[in-house]
């Protein structure tokens, strides 16, 4: 073999490394590019889905918030009628009573 021949070998050789190279280097930066886009795909489906759960729980809360004031309101109401039916059963017991406390003072 000659030397030319030797070093034009050497030279392809050198050649189709870099060709190579690039090509890797290109494939690298592709698939960085790809796993980017997908971390940032993969976040963005996180937080929709955080943000549905969130949605979720709240809607569930004011529910059961809701339905506590609904029977605490009714409750209540039950027991400012009891009031009202003592205050007029014994309003003027009551009456008597606090007009004698007070002459008696």
């Amino acid at each position: 073999m000659k030397h030319a021949d030797a070093i034009n070998k050497i030279i392809d050789a050198e050649h189709q490394a870099q060709m190579m190279t690039e090509e890797a280097k290109a494939k690298k930066e592709c698939l960085e590019e790809e796993t980017r886009q997908n971390i940032e795909n993969m976040s963005h489906r996180y937080y929709a889905d955080a943000e549905k759960e969130i949605a979720a729980f709240r809607e569930r809360e004011e529910a059961l918030t809701q339905s506590k004031i609904k029977e605490l309101s009714k409750t209540h109401r039950a027991e400012m009628e009891n009031m009202e039916f003592l205050f007029r059963e014994h309003r003027e017991e009551w009456v008597e009573t606090i007009f004698k406390k007070v002459i008696e003072l």
